[in-house]
């Protein structure tokens, strides 16, 4: 069976709030005034829909920093 590419996650600050966002979708898949909480559904998604990878943003564009989760050990969970 062929693994398909990675998706490619991303938090990163947006007007009075932060999304997360996912390369290839218009739309963002989570929004809150708080980074924490979208750092913690962030991190549950990439990991329920392995491979993928987590690009964290500070809020001036910068990468801060950059998770990866592998394909095994992914569960039920979180899809998008």
């Amino acid at each position: 069976m062929l693994e398909r590419d990675p998706y490619v996650y991303h938090v990163k600050a947006a007007a009075a709030s932060w999304q997360l966002t996912r390369e290839g979708r218009h739309r963002p898949l989570w929004q809150s005034e708080r980074r924490p909480e979208v750092l913690v559904y962030a991190r549950r998604m990439a990991a329920n829909n392995r491979p993928s990878r987590l690009i964290v943003h500070i809020e001036n564009g910068s990468v801060e920093t950059e998770e990866s989760f592998e394909s095994e050990g992914g569960g039920p969970g979180l899809r998008c």
